[in-house]
This record gives C-alpha cells, sequence and structure tokens, in this order.
C-alpha cells in the first residue's frame, strides 16, 4: 500500500495508505520496515539518518554566526547531496547589516558577533535555499514533535532553530539554529554546529525541545515561535 499522508496529534503519528486506511502492522515506509500498532499508530523505538558530515563546526569553518549554513551544510549530507562551501550558501541567502532578517540574512556570518543576533528566520531561510543544491526546503514553522518525526521518518533532517545554551528569556543572546536527524523512545538526536553546550552531537526530550524551540527569540526583533525547516 502506498503511503500518501500522515496525520499527527498529541497521541502519536498514524500513517494512512494511498485508500485513506490507516496502515496496521508491519509496513515498509520511505524504503524501511516500521511497526504500526493496531489503531494506525507509529510504534518506533528509534531512526537515524546516518550521514558523513556529522561534526561540523561553524568557528573552525571560519563562519562563527554561521550556524544556519553549516547546519544546512550537514542536511546537505544526510540527503546524500554535494556539501557547497558555506560562501555559496550565504551567497544564495543573501546577507549584509542592512539586509532584514525576514529576507536574507541579517549580519555578517563570517564575522564577529554584535549586541543583537545576526541570523536569518525559518520562512526566508526556506525560500533562498528551496530547489538549491539539489534539495527542496520546506518551512515547517509551528511543527511540533509529531510533525518533526513524521519528517525524520521520510528521511528529511529538521533544520531547527534551538537555543546554543539551553536556556530562554530576556537578557542574553540565546538564539542559535541546529540540525535534528534522529528520534529515539521520546527523545531527537541533534547536530549541532557550534560544538559548545552539549558536544556535536546529543540526544534532547522531545518535551525540551519543543519548550526550548517555541520560545527562543532573537535579541533587537521579534520572531515567528518555533521555526523549523524540513530539507526533502
Amino acid at each position: 500500500m502506498r503511503t500518501n499522508k500522515y496525520v499527527a496529534d498529541n497521541d502519536g503519528v498514524y500513517f494512512a495508505g494511498g485508500d485513506g486506511r490507516f496502515l496496521t502492522g508491519t509496513q515498509g515506509i520511505y524504503g524501511r520496515t516500521v511497526n504500526f500498532f493496531g489503531d494506525g499508530r507509529l510504534n518506533t523505538d528509534g531512526l537515524n539518518i546516518d550521514f558523513p558530515h556529522w561534526s561540523l563546526n561553524q568557528v573552525s569553518l571560519g563562519a562563527p554566526e554561521g550556524c544556519e549554513g553549516v547546519s544546512f551544510q550537514m542536511a546537505l549530507s544526510a540527503k546524500g547531496k554535494h556539501v557547497p562551501s558555506l560562501q555559496e550558501i550565504y551567497n544564495r541567502i543573501g546577507y549584509g547589516d542592512g539586509v532584514s532578517p525576514y529576507e536574507g540574512f541579517d549580519g555578517n556570518p563570517f564575522g564577529g558577533a554584535r549586541s543583537y543576533t545576526e541570523t536569518v528566520l525559518a520562512a526566508p531561510l526556506a525560500a533562498k535555499l528551496n530547489n538549491a543544491f539539489g534539495v527542496q526546503t520546506q518551512d515547517i514553522t509551528g511543527a511540533g514533535p509529531n510533525q518533526i518525526l513524521a519528517q525524520l521518518l521520510s528521511w528529511n533532517p529538521v533544520i531547527s532553530y534551538i537555543p546554543w545554551d539551553f536556556q530562554v528569556g530576556a537578557g542574553r543572546d540565546h538564539f542559535h539554529v541546529q540540525m535534528i536527524y534522529g528520534y529515539r523512545n521520546g527523545g531527537f538526536l541533534v547536530a549541532d554546529p557550534l560544538q559548545y553546550a552539549r558536544g556535536a552531537n546529543y540526544w534532547i526530550s522531545t518535551g525540551e525541545w519543543w519548550y526550548l524551540n517555541s520560545n527562543v527569540q532573537p535579541v533587537g526583533f521579534g520572531a515567528p515561535a518555533s521555526m523549523n525547516v524540513a530539507v526533502i
């Protein structure tokens, strides 16, 4: 049965086949064997999108503010695509001090930090990188844990806005971008291009991720909550 959609709610992820009926039992989903409960809910204890560029560091790559581009490099690697330079990626996005983060990268990803956030928000990131470098990018701002899991089951890594120090609140800039590429027992596997607070790769519970992703805000301007980009 060809799977053509999923339904996600707070109880779990449900997959439906081409005829609209929920899948049950053992099924092949996106080239992998996945088990389903009798009511159609996904039953998985883990998945991991393995890829060669799993430990890229934005500082050593010369882009201390370039977490978005490095996360995209890792996502391209996870999709089996050629990994371009960060300069190519940010040339595509567009950057500069006069650039709005709602249109491109506000600041210089290759320069030093300043008193307010240097970043590109999820919607323009997805728009500028869509159909570039061999992949499609989809803005899934507002996605919860089940929607992220559904992307992972489609073998799509997710670029997610997660604070670098796992803190939220006023007074300092916690803003950061990382990549989700795995799931196990209620937690996401994340690759961090900064490699600071929890290392290059770490597990985070879906509840902690959801709270952080929903509440992190850039210093100096507003932004939508729960920003995420699926790389397809």
